[in-house]
């Protein structure tokens, strides 16, 4: 599946959400890429990720403290 932008506009705000297969490892590069600013952020996560995979998502953001 590629990779698919879906921007959402409401009446106070604007943001994406990207759908996709194996967008764990380039999440980082994706938000980059993508100009996406935030403090906070949720991941939607099936059971199919391990931990190691999990973690490979969530680091970044922890270490910038969000």
């Amino acid at each position: 599946m590629k990779q698919t932008k879906l921007n959402i506009v409401t009446k106070t705000e604007k943001y994406p959400i990207i759908i996709g297969n194996n967008i764990a490892k380039n999440t980082k590069k994706i938000i980059e890429n993508h100009s996406i600013a935030f403090n906070n952020c949720l991941f939607l996560i099936d059971k199919n990720l391990n931990k190691k995979e999990i973690h490979q998502i969530t680091s970044p953001f922890k270490k910038q403290g969000i």
